[in-house]
């Protein structure tokens, strides 16, 4: 089993998280969703750079280069 296999789920679960924390914000600042919308660009930012980080951390726990997490490979030009 590839080791990174795992990461595959991971988009999923990244929309999920995103979901969770725009919910959460709207119920603790007891507002409805389209009353918090202008926090949007933020939460994104914020889910977007733990995303960043996790890959990161997963690269550095495999010994890897980060690039080596992605199926593309640079293309040789003639």
């Amino acid at each position: 089993m590839n080791k990174t296999s795992y990461l595959k789920y991971f988009l999923p679960a990244r929309c999920i998280l995103f979901l969770l924390i725009f919910a959460a914000g709207a119920l603790i600042t007891g507002r409805e969703l389209s009353g918090i919308s202008c926090w949007w660009t933020i939460v994104a930012s914020a889910v977007n750079i733990l995303t960043i980080l996790f890959l990161v951390i997963s690269a550095k726990k495999q010994a890897a280069a980060i690039g080596s997490l992605s199926p593309m490979r640079r293309a040789k030009l003639p």
